[in-house]
Order: C-alpha cells, then structure tokens, then sequence
C-alpha cells in the first residue's frame, strides 16, 4: 500500500465581477443602494429611462509630472504611471462601468483609445483646449442608445484680438455639449455637456464667469429643443468644476443665484487650503482633515513667510457712499462680477481723480436660468431621510429591504441612529467627502448635475467612493498602481421619466 498523499485537487478561483456582484474595484467601492439594475428597469413607465452616467478626469500624460509633482527622469522608473499602462486601465474601468454617457476630462487624443471605445459601442467626441494646449474634454454615448442631432463647444477665451481684455473671460477653457437624440423613447432629447473649469484657486471669479456662460447656452439650447420643438429635453452635465461642495460656484448651480456681496473670489471655490473656513466643515470628514492637513499646508506657508490669514468678515461692505468704500480686493471683485454679467445690466464702476472708486447701479447677486441637483448629493439625502421615516418617494422603495448599518460618503448610518443621522445632514450638502488625493490634496471636485423642467428626474443609486480612512492609509496618493488616475470616477443611475 503506498504512503505517497494524493494530491488535493485545486480549488478554481472564482472570476472576478466588478460592480455586479461585489465593489469596485478592490473591496473599496460598491453601489448605494446595492440593487441590480434588472431589478429596477421591470418598475420604469420604459427600460431607456435607465440611463448610467459617468463623470472621470483621466490626468492626461502631459499632466501628470505637474499633478504627481514628480520628475521626468523618475517617471521611468514607475511603470504604472506611463500613459500605455494607465489609459488600459481606465478603459477596463469603462467597460465594466457600462455607462450610456461618459464625461471625459483632462484627456488628449488618443486613436488607441477611442479605437477602444468605438469597440464597446460608444461614439466618441473630443475638443481640446483654446490656444496651444493639448489636453481638453471628450464626450462619449451609446450608438444604439442615441443619435446625434448637434456637437458644439464653448471657448470660454474671448480675448483673441488682444483689444478690451476682459481678464473674466481670458482663460483657455472650454465646455463640450452634444445634443442626443433618445432612440427608443419618442420626443425625447438629452443635452450632455462636460466642462473643466480653471484651477487657479484664487480665481473664483472666472470660474463664475465659465459657468454662467456655460448655463446660458444650455438653457437657450433647452429653448430650442423642448420649447420649439417640442421635446422633452433632460440636460445632464457632468464636470470637474475646480470647486468644493458649499463655495459659491456649487451654490450658483443648485440653486440659481449667488449673492457676491459678502464674498470674495480669493475664497469663491473654496479650494485654497488657508481659506478652508469659508466652507463651514459639515462632516466629521472634512474636520479630520482639517486638523491633519491643514496645519501642513500653513507651516510651508509660514516657512516662506507670505501666510497671510483670511478673514471673510473683512470683505462684508457693501456701501456704495464715496466716504465709506470697501477695500481694493473688494472693488476688484466688483469689477470682476460686472464683468461676468455685462448682458443684465449697464454697470458703471470708474474711477474719480482722487482715486477713489464710484458705484452706479451695482447689481452683485448672480443669476442662472438652470437649476441643477447634483446625483451624489440627492441620492444620500433621500438615503437618510429613509432612515428617518420621512421619506417615501424613492424609486420602487429600494431601501426598504437589507438597508441598515449603510456607508453613505464615508459615514455609517443606521436605521436606529436619528441623532446622528440629524447631526449628519444640518447643513449639509452630503457630496462626497473627496474625488480626489493627490499630494496632500483632498477634496471633491468632480459632480453629475441633472435638470428637467418637470423634476421627473430620480437617482436610482450611485458608485461610492472609499472610505476616507482607507484612502489614507490603504490606497495613498493616486495615481498608483491600482487606481490610474489622481480622480476617482464617478457614476451615477439616473431614471428619467420617473417610475410606473
């Protein structure tokens, strides 16, 4: 009889299946709610209302050495940082994604790439930048989803011919909108626009300026389509906006006006990490981080001695009396706005022999025509006024089954935590706490906005980012070995048209 053991046959190793039936990717992402979308479409008036959008900045190669702050010459020795190895990785994150419409930022061209995509069935668009820059946004739908009536971009440069520079309108940015028509539902149009506003972070002004041009354009083209033409127009616009959730950028978007008295466009985006007092921390998250990063950033300031405190409380007079004139920022802002807004009103803002600056009809409240709600946003807030009782109208009532003790933006939440839960939501625009990490720079950037003038627009569930801790501790500074860009990519499930 032989002693020899046989062998255990090995076990096969189950394939992996990324957001279908566990996260993405690693263990560190998932969809919230966690429902299947065969499990939704049998509930919708028709299965095209279900539309998956995708918003991702991709950190095109010639911007990776300004983004990762590290040398040429050293790139060469981290592989996963070369283009060839990222772009496989951000297209095998595509596939999976499986979106309807993809929002593109920070992206070159690429044949390879869009070779790719035409492969998974996407029709592609892509518009660089105004001036000498290679790098810009790309659009990119379903060709047996959508039909394209209309492409058109923004340059958000109106400077070209040198003369009566308006530094508002200087910048070499640009939006991207196409107009899709929705092939399986009668009449029905969506506008799909992606922008990648300046990132200067003290220049909230032109940020403004960028959208409210932006905003204009997709609501005369909303006219077009839905008023003259009879069509049901959903305008969904996804975008690295250069701006945290709570600046004045965010505010203008989702609720259509600003007051620019008692701001300033140093603090109008919310992105300079001295001014970070101008957001009013919502979230344990935010607190953290303000505790942990900040001081990093003010003792490098303090190192070469240019800190400078901010104090928002010095920029709250709005008198326009000769004898009692705000400070020299403040009038640049004035200018800035009137700037901005030339076609609502005739401002006269000059300046007399004494130097001094004369306000004439000054209209600082800043107006849009859209309203949008943010996907990531909604979608938490109806979570936890679930969690509450208060709230019924989410779709097919998704959370009534398995929806206790659930991660919403890196916050657990339960059904029997209503203090927290109340404490969690005062104030809060319950946006993801970041989209991005990247040398110390933590924040969320990156939003899919949404309108229709009937509000018939639901959020059926959306992709989560990492919790913030194992960010820190577990996938580091991006891009990097497993995550190829310095953005995490946002997703979203959008039913348009409501439910049966």
């Amino acid at each position: 009889m032989s002693n020899e053991k046989k062998e255990e046959p090995k076990k096969e190793s189950k394939p992996q299946i990324i957001l279908s039936d566990r996260p993405f990717p690693y263990n560190v992402r998932r969809w919230v709610p966690d429902i299947e979308p065969e499990k939704i479409i049998p509930n919708l008036k028709h299965p095209h209302h279900l539309t998956r959008v995708v918003q991702y900045n991709v950190l095109c190669d010639s911007l990776l050495p300004a983004s990762t702050k590290i040398v040429e010459e050293d790139l060469d020795k981290l592989p996963y940082l070369s283009w060839e190895n990222r772009s496989k990785k951000i297209l095998s994150e595509l596939k999976i994604l499986n979106a309807d419409l993809i929002g593109l930022t920070e992206i070159e061209r690429d044949e390879n790439f869009i070779k790719e995509l035409n492969s998974y069935g996407y029709e592609f668009a892509f518009k660089p930048r105004t001036g000498t820059h290679s790098e810009g946004c790309a659009l990119a739908w379903k060709n047996d989803r959508y039909e394209l009536i209309d492409l058109l971009s923004i340059g958000f440069n109106m400077n070209k011919d040198g003369n009566n520079v308006n530094d508002v309108y200087s910048r070499d940015n640009i939006a991207l909108i196409s107009i899709l028509k929705v092939l399986e539902i009668p009449n029905t149009v969506i506008l799909f626009a992606t922008t990648h506003l300046l990132f200067n972070v003290k220049r909230g002004d032109v940020k403004l300026g960028q959208t409210y041009q932006l905003v204009n354009v997709l609501e005369e083209l909303r006219k077009k389509y839905e008023d003259e033409q009879k069509n049901k127009v959903y305008t969904i616009f996804v975008s690295d906006l250069n701006c945290i959730p709570r600046s004045g950028v965010y505010k203008l978007l989702t609720t259509g006006s600003l007051d620019c008295n008692n701001i300033n466009k140093i603090i109008v985006s919310g992105q300079d990490p001295d001014n970070l007092q101008y957001v009013n921390p919502p979230t344990k998250i935010i607190q953290f981080l303000l505790k942990k990063i900040t001081p990093i950033f003010k003792e490098e300031k303090l190192k070469k001695k240019d800190f400078k405190t901010f104090n928002p409380k010095d920029y709250n007079n709005n008198s326009n009396s000769i004898d009692d004139l705000p400070s020299q920022e403040n009038v640049r802002w004035f200018n800035d706005i009137c700037r901005i807004k030339p076609i609502i009103n005739d401002h006269c803002v000059k300046l007399d022999y004494n130097d001094k600056y004369i306000y004439k009809d000054i209209d600082l409240v800043l107006k849009i025509p859209l309203v949008f709600k943010s996907a990531y946003s909604v979608l938490a807030k109806n979570c936890l006024n679930y969690f509450k009782n208060e709230y019924k109208g989410l779709p097919f009532n998704l959370l009534e089954e398995d929806f206790d003790n659930i991660e919403i933006n890196g916050i657990k939440m339960g059904k029997k935590d209503p203090e927290k839960i109340e404490s969690f939501t005062k104030g809060l625009t319950l946006e993801n706490p970041f989209s991005t990490y990247c040398n110390d720079t933590v924040m969320s950037l990156d939003y899919i906005f949404y309108n229709s003038k009937n509000d018939d627009v639901k959020v059926a569930r959306i992709l989560n980012c990492p919790e913030i801790f194992k960010l820190f501790f577990d996938i580091g500074y991006m891009p990097n070995e497993i995550f190829p860009s310095d953005h995490f990519s946002l997703a979203a499930d959008l039913i348009l048209g409501g439910e049966k």
